[in-house]
């Protein structure tokens, strides 16, 4: 949660974000890389790769249209895998804020969403008064939206 600390310093608010979205699309990656090699595998095999005999050239090179079709499916998967890590991860982001401006407002009687950060989440109430940190969580849902 170093990024919400980088996110309160403008100097360091830009990188940050910059590492969120890195981190995002890595996270994408990682998640559909095997598929995507799986499935073009798939395909290849199917349209002939691999195989011998009179017509699997032919057979290979008359297959880019469902190749690029693979590939215009591939990218859908792998942009909606990256905007669902980002989610994700601003969605972290917004409970910490609201972990903090509840530890910073001494409202003891709700229940916290990450109980296991109770430190950082203290750090930040003692460094970001209720106001700062009301408004970083308000910024963070315009840009939801």
């Amino acid at each position: 949660m170093g990024l919400a600390r980088d996110a309160a310093t403008p100097s360091r608010a830009y990188a940050a974000a910059e590492e969120l979205v890195a981190g995002a699309e890595a996270e994408a990656l990682a998640l559909t890389a095997q598929r995507i090699e799986a499935e073009t595998e798939e395909l290849r095999t199917a349209l002939g790769a691999g195989g011998t005999g009179k017509g699997t050239g032919a057979a290979l090179r008359g297959a880019t249209g469902a190749m690029k079709d693979l590939e215009r499916r591939r990218n859908a998967v792998h942009t909606r895998a990256s905007r669902d890590a980002l989610d994700r991860a601003l969605i972290d982001l917004a409970t910490y804020f609201r972990d903090a401006l509840l530890v910073a407002a001494h409202a003891g009687g709700v229940r916290a969403n990450h109980p296991d950060m109770a430190d950082r989440v203290a750090a930040l109430a003692a460094h970001a008064p209720p106001e700062r940190l009301l408004r970083a969580r308000s910024c963070w849902r315009a840009g939801k939206r």
